[in-house]
């Protein structure tokens, strides 16, 4: 998968919480975002020394959205390596992180799994 159809899944996919996604397809959607983000607040920043503001209004939206649509990933990819999404909550735990980033470097299950068909089969 390559970066475009990774951040064009990563936006469609946004509310689902159902399917599977492979692990290009997790990690282009996280690196993109973070360059993209980066030209944002450039962006932001020249827009606001000059006075104009508009699109400060729609950042809020923006992140909301953006956490919405990384949670999904993340669950998403859990269940490529079948794991329930329900392991997210190891978020709040200090060693937890350490699991999930092996999850998320693993490979996923090779075939059909209980949340659908492999993402590297399309």
């Amino acid at each position: 998968m390559n970066p475009i159809e990774a951040c064009t899944n990563f936006v469609t996919k946004c509310f689902d919480f159902s399917s599977r996604a492979s692990r290009t397809e997790y990690w282009w959607a996280i690196i993109m975002p973070v360059i993209a983000w980066v030209f944002i607040i450039y962006a932001v920043d020249a827009l606001e020394a000059n006075d104009i503001t508009p699109i400060g209004l729609w950042l809020p939206f923006l992140v909301i959205f953006m956490i919405i649509a990384n949670i999904s990933l993340q669950v998403r990819r859990l269940h490529d390596v079948g794991r329930s999404g329900w392991w997210l909550l190891l978020n709040f735990t200090g060693i937890g992180l350490i699991l999930l980033l092996f999850w998320f470097l693993s490979r996923g299950v090779e075939g059909r799994n209980r949340f659908g068909d492999d993402p590297q089969m399309r």
